[in-house]
């Protein structure tokens, strides 16, 4: 499946640009969140999860008050 991830906000600082990618699953879809995050360096922080929920078509960056994003499939 094919995903647009926007991001509410990620840290203090960043509101990035959307996320198009393509995902297996709730757990590879998380797993990209979490590299792009960590290729852009988007938080100084590793210590982070990414928490998708496909059913709600939203997610959450924990570890603080790190983000949220939503989640639109694309067709």
């Amino acid at each position: 499946m094919k995903y647009r991830i926007t991001f509410e906000r990620v840290g203090r600082n960043h509101n990035p640009e959307p996320l198009l990618t393509e995902a297996a699953d709730a757990e590879d879809l998380a797993t990209k969140i979490f590299d792009h995050i960590i290729a852009r360096k988007l938080l100084r922080s590793r210590e982070f999860d990414v928490v998708v929920n496909l059913d709600k078509m939203i997610g959450l960056i924990e570890g603080g008050r790190f983000g949220e994003f939503t989640i639109e499939e694309i067709k």
